[in-house]
Order: C-alpha cells, then structure tokens, then sequence
C-alpha cells in the first residue's frame, strides 16, 4: 500500500489482502492490538522466536494458516530461518502493524485498491482492517479462496483466483 501511496504512477492495481494496517482500528481496538503486539515482541524477547510465534499463530489465524506460520518460523530448521524470524520479529512484527497509511492518497487512488481477505478468514483480526479499507473507499472485500497465508498454503489455488482477479481489473 506504501507504493501506491508513494507512488500511484506506478501502481495500475493493488490487491491488498489482509494488510495488517492495525492503525486504522478504532482507538479501542488499535490499542488492544498493539498490546496483543507488544505481548508478543516482549515474548520473543524474553523466551524466543517459538514461544511468540505460538502466541500469534493462535491469536491471529488459526488451523493450516497457523500450522504453517510456525513450521516457516521454526528456528531449529536451520540458521537462515532463525536469522530471517529474528529479522521478523525485530523489523516487521511492530512495524507494519503500526504503520500510518494516508487515506486520502487511498481514496483517491481507490480504481486501483482492491480489498482482499481470504474466504476461510471469516471477520478474524486479519480482517478487520481491510474491512475498514473496503469500507473508507466504497467497495466490498474480494475473498480469495484459503486464509491468511492461503498464497503458502495452497499456491496454485490462491495464484489461480488472483489471475481471474486481475484479468477482471485489465478487461474493466
């Protein structure tokens, strides 16, 4: 969402799919949210990259999306995966949850924005900022088959609906 805010010029369609744009919560919300993060930063912190991701795994999606999320973050796969958690853990987790987004760059690029979660998400966590996105710009939520990770999950499925998806925004 930052390059087409950035730079719109750029972007002829934005599938944005479950961003996890907790800034946009109502203030009851972001600050459970940003609680819920700083629960599990400080886990990490404290006891490790597996403890923290049991805590988000759980919170955050469940089932296969979980499954998968903590077998990828598994540190004792190998010194790259821990290096790439703890890169996560430090850079990302905080990071994209709080990050501020312009609305308005949003909204006036909104024929581009294409809201997106994924069919089994149901209105879990992952949900609701894109909820409030479709909401700010006048459109409906695109479901994509799977759930939050459903692109690791099953690739080809979840490759295969993106494909219709955009071949819909080139024939519009």
């Amino acid at each position: 969402m930052q390059l087409l805010i950035r730079h719109p010029e750029c972007v002829r369609a934005l599938v944005a799919h479950e961003p996890p744009a907790f800034a946009l919560l109502p203030e009851e919300y972001r600050a459970k949210a940003a609680g819920l993060i700083e629960h599990i930063y400080s886990l990490y912190r404290a006891k490790g990259v597996q403890a923290a991701m049991e805590v988000f795994s759980g919170g955050l999606s469940a089932g296969e999306d979980g499954e998968r999320m903590r077998y990828c973050m598994d540190t004792t796969r190998g010194d790259e995966i821990r290096a790439n958690s703890m890169y996560w853990f430090e850079f990302e987790l905080r990071q994209y949850t709080s990050a501020a987004l312009d609305m308005e760059v949003i909204v006036a690029e909104k024929k581009k924005f294409i809201p997106a979660a994924g069919a089994t998400s149901g209105d879990g966590p992952g949900v609701g900022p894109i909820a409030l996105l479709a909401g700010k710009v006048g459109k409906e939520v695109v479901r994509l088959p799977g759930g939050h990770i459903s692109y690791m999950v099953e690739p080809e499925i979840f490759a295969n609906a993106l494909w219709v998806l955009f071949e819909k925004i080139i024939k519009s």
